[in-house]
């Protein structure tokens, strides 16, 4: 028997072995590429990430500094604040301490001896002065009243005259004991002799162009030390036709009042430079 002969051609086979083998490498380099765009992509995600951590830790400590400064701002004021709280409720405990005590002493202010009160009062009623009798007997019952008033009511009636000195003028005259007339008003101090009740009035209105508007009322009031009797004759004479005078020039817009406060021994030093 004659065996037969087996020719294999190999190239075909290998020719598409090495197609089989370069398919698979474009695969996987297909695959390489993708892999490597979707690393890329990551990569540029997790960059990007990574920049906006970076950045809004950047700004979270920038707000946790500025927090830090005006806490530490705001402790600083509370301190001052607290120590100006404190000076002040001391000052307020010294104001009320004072108060008191000087509400506690009002009444001793207006507690004369009856022989002192009767003897300054009886002065004021004597021949030379205009204060009549039931005047007289009111500024008694006042002082008495004063004195025993409680403290409250002391201060509440110089009060009053506070807020009436707010609503009108005071001006003082004082007649000196030689002869010299003291005019104070307006924070001014005039001083002039007036022998006549026309120079009286003349001093008087001068004055009055010499001072600021005066308010819608002024009240004059007049007291005199040991003069003599032509000076004090003059002023009281003098003093109503002053006031006449003053009302009719300022045309009503000011309404002008005296008083005659009568006799007040002042001391030098009392009485006004």
């Amino acid at each position: 028997m004659r065996r037969g002969k087996i020719t294999l051609q190999l190239t075909p086979l290998l020719d598409l072995l090495l197609i089989v083998i370069f398919a698979q490498y474009l695969e996987m380099q297909e695959q390489a590429r993708l892999t490597q765009q979707t690393h890329q992509s990551d990569l540029t995600e997790l960059q990007s990430e990574s920049e906006l951590v970076r950045s809004e830790r950047t700004r979270i400590k920038q707000e946790r500094d500025t927090l830090k400064s005006e806490l530490a701002s705001a402790w600083k004021e509370l301190d001052r604040q607290t120590l100006q709280s404190e000076e002040l409720r001391q000052s307020l405990t010294r104001t009320a301490q004072e108060r008191d005590a000087v509400a506690g002493l009002l009444p001793e202010l207006f507690r004369l001896p009856p022989e002192t009160a009767n003897r300054l009062l009886d002065a004021l009623a004597d021949d030379a002065s205009p204060i009549p009798p039931d005047q007289i007997a009111r500024l008694k019952a006042e002082l008495q009243r004063l004195a025993v008033a409680q403290p409250a009511e002391a201060i509440q009636h110089l009060l009053t005259y506070d807020e009436l000195r707010k609503r009108c003028d005071l001006w003082e005259i004082y007649l000196a004991q030689n002869g010299v007339a003291h005019l104070t008003a307006s924070g001014k101090l005039f001083r002039f002799r007036a022998e006549t009740p026309e120079a009286f009035e003349r001093e008087l209105f001068d004055a009055l162009h010499l001072l600021p508007q005066p308010k819608a009322l002024v009240l004059i009031l007049l007291s005199h030390g040991d003069v003599r009797a032509e000076t004090l004759e003059a002023a009281l004479q003098g003093l109503p036709r002053a006031t006449e005078r003053m009302r009719a020039d300022q045309n009503g817009r000011t309404r002008f009042e005296y008083g005659v406060l009568g006799f007040r021994n002042l001391s030098p030093a009392e009485t006004p430079p």
